[in-house]
């Protein structure tokens, strides 16, 4: 039987990755051929396109698909991008939409990547492109400051707290006060990086300036939301933004019973944080 395509799965963790080798035939038939984990560094990305090279006999197109794992796949995207590799980036949400689809009811690491390797044998899905420069420093920086001002919150909690209690101590005062000024003072200094890093960017800057028609929605704000989506790259439509960022609505009703309907908050932490809580307007 011909073969049409190769599909690899890939399911990543902080140390190791599963995978799974697959292939479609012409009557559309999804076949795994062969499993393996590898460690997550470039000694393990080598050995693992080796790997697919060698149960690739026929040979035909091959695609590779990994769920978005925070930061545990970007390396190995980067890796199989630059060796010309077709690769695939999804959100686990759809990634898990498609799993239970397959009627798949336990979670592992290797059932996670036949799934994907399956996914990616039967659907036409979107080649990934690496995020420029500058949105990773968005990202690492908007991060810091999100770090930041949790910091000042705590401590300026803390300050309130000793300043109405039974005994003061002035000497702890004054090095709670000290932790805020400084920490305050770089939270300024990025604010005014991301600010620089925006302003310089005409692709960055043209998008910030359409999306602040929104009332209250600031310049850091949006930092938050490009740097996280990768400048929108997974993002295809409205209600896709919102399930990444956890915005999506859950809601508990079943015949007499209506249970309380909330949020889901699987999603992006940080998008949620920026927005809701208002941490970095």
């Amino acid at each position: 039987m011909e073969l049409l395509k190769c599909g690899v799965g890939i399911d990543m963790a902080m140390q190791k990755f599963d995978v799974c080798f697959s292939v479609i035939d012409t009557e559309q038939r999804v076949t795994i051929k062969a499993t393996h984990k590898f460690e997550n560094n470039p000694k393990g990305f080598s050995l693992f396109l080796d790997w697919v090279k060698k149960h690739n006999k026929q040979p035909v197109p091959v695609m590779f698909l990994v769920e978005a794992s925070g930061v545990y796949h970007e390396q190995l995207a980067w890796y199989l991008f630059g060796h010309n590799q077709s690769v695939s980036v999804i959100l686990p949400n759809k990634a898990k939409r498609y799993k239970e689809s397959l009627g798949f009811k336990s979670k592992t690491d290797k059932l996670d990547a036949k799934a994907l390797a399956q996914m990616v044998c039967e659907q036409r899905l979107k080649l990934w492109q690496p995020a420029s420069k500058n949105l990773y420093q968005l990202r690492t920086i908007t991060r810091q400051i999100e770090r930041i001002t949790y910091h000042i919150t705590a401590f300026q909690n803390q300050l309130h707290a000793l300043e109405h209690g039974m005994y003061r101590e002035k000497t702890v005062e004054k090095m709670i006060a000290k932790n805020i000024a400084l920490l305050e003072k770089q939270k300024e200094k990025l604010v005014i990086v991301v600010e620089t890093m925006i302003k310089k960017d005409s692709v960055l800057n043209e998008r910030f300036e359409q999306i602040s028609v929104i009332k209250g929605f600031g310049l850091l704000a949006f930092a938050v939301l490009v740097a996280e989506t990768d400048g929108f790259a997974l993002i295809e439509n409205q209600s896709q933004l919102v399930s990444y960022a956890g915005y999506d609505v859950v809601e508990n009703q079943s015949g007499k019973h209506t249970g309380k309907t909330k949020i889901s908050k699987k999603g992006n932490a940080h998008i949620r944080r920026s927005l809701f809580y208002r941490l970095l307007m």
